[in-house]
C-alpha cells in the first residue's frame, strides 16, 4: 500500500509544480508614462507589449477657454513605422479619466498616435498607464 501512495503523491506534486509557472506567466504587463502635447503627434516611444490585449488609461486635463473641441483621438499603431495604419482610433475627452481597450491587438511593438484640433490648447496627464494581458478586459 505504501508503494502505491508514494508514486501517486509524487505525480500530484509534479503536476501542481507544472501549473504554477503558467499562472504567473499570464500576469499583466504595466507601463507608466506621461502625456503633454499641443498638436497632433505620433509618440517616439515604442512599447513592446507581451500580451495580445492592450489597454490605455489616463486622467487628462486641458483648459476649456479657447478650445475648439472637448475631445482628442488616440490610435494604437503596430510596429515602428510612423506612417502605418492603426489598430483602431478611439475618441476620448480632453478632461477627465479615459480608458481605451484594444482586445486582440496582438503582442508586439506599438506606438501611439494622438490627434487633436490645432487650437493651441495643451493636453496634460501625469498618470498614463498602458497595460497588456493575456485575457480580454
Amino acid at each position: 500500500m505504501k508503494r502505491k501512495i508514494m508514486p501517486a503523491l509524487l505525480a500530484i506534486a509534479l503536476f501542481g509544480a507544472m501549473i504554477i509557472p503558467t499562472a504567473s506567466a499570464s500576469s499583466p504587463q504595466i507601463i507608466d508614462s506621461t502625456l503633454n502635447f499641443t498638436q497632433s503627434f505620433s509618440s517616439n516611444n515604442n512599447h513592446s507589449f507581451t500580451h495580445r490585449h492592450i489597454q490605455w488609461t489616463a486622467t487628462t486635463s486641458a483648459p476649456t477657454s479657447g478650445a475648439t473641441s472637448t475631445t482628442f483621438i488616440i490610435n494604437l499603431i503596430p510596429g515602428r513605422i510612423h506612417g502605418a495604419s492603426g489598430v483602431g482610433e478611439r475618441t476620448i475627452r480632453r478632461n477627465g479619466t479615459s480608458q481605451v481597450i484594444y482586445n486582440n491587438a496582438g503582442s508586439g511593438v506599438y506606438h501611439f498616435r494622438f490627434i487633436k484640433t490645432n487650437d493651441g490648447i495643451r493636453i496634460v496627464s501625469n498618470n498614463v498607464r498602458m497595460m497588456s494581458q493575456s485575457q480580454p478586459w
